[in-house]
């Protein structure tokens, strides 16, 4: 059965024929840094159970149903620690969410999601993340690099599959496209509120 999907424009600002066709690029679950090639899977997706904010995760590791953060003497809960992984929040719950697209720029004071990505992922025995390399994530106010200056996405909800197409530019002029095809996967994201102090 085909599943058909609608896309409509969600943002306020108006869609002009540069954009159109900025999602069109070969990628398979997956994402390329533009300026060196490089290409990272992520063939696994995660969407948060939580209804308010919509979280997803797009990663090669595995979740078993819970993922908790670190605190005090505990450590990362994947299944399958990740080398990689994509994280995006979404300002909406998934049940006000439709497909289409979304945007994010950072002289906004309103965007519709946040962005993080991380790569070079290495935990130790004790499944304690030890380092990692930040690709791009949003920050208002620090001028590094990795920091997104502007990123649209767009997402395609089906009764099954959801399609997902991003773009990023740093504020260094760095180009990240990535995609994902597929179901989600339901998980709990568990946060730890302990003083360890």
């Amino acid at each position: 059965m085909a599943l058909v999907f609608s896309i409509f424009l969600v943002s306020c600002e108006e869609n002009d024929d540069k954009s159109e066709n900025i999602f069109q690029f070969n990628l398979s679950n997956s994402y390329r840094i533009e300026n060196t090639g490089e290409q990272f899977e992520t063939p696994n997706g995660f969407g948060i159970q939580d209804p308010n904010p919509f979280a997803m995760v797009i990663t090669d590791g595995d979740i078993d149903g819970e993922l908790t953060t670190p605190c005090c003497n505990s450590v990362w809960g994947y299944k399958i620690n990740p080398s990689t992984i994509v994280s995006i929040v979404f300002q909406e719950s998934k049940n006000d969410l439709s497909s289409g697209i979304y945007t994010y720029n950072r002289d906004s004071v309103e965007n519709d999601f946040e962005l993080r990505i991380f790569n070079e992922m290495h935990f130790n025995d004790k499944n304690e993340l030890i380092s990692q390399q930040t690709i791009a994530y949003e920050h208002a106010t620090l001028n590094e690099e990795g920091i997104i200056q502007n990123a649209q996405l767009e997402l395609l909800l089906g009764e099954v599959v959801v399609e997902l197409n991003y773009v990023i530019e740093t504020i260094t002029n760095e180009r990240i496209a990535g995609s994902y095809l597929g179901p989600l996967e339901n998980f709990t994201y568990s946060f730890c509120n302990a003083d360890c102090d």
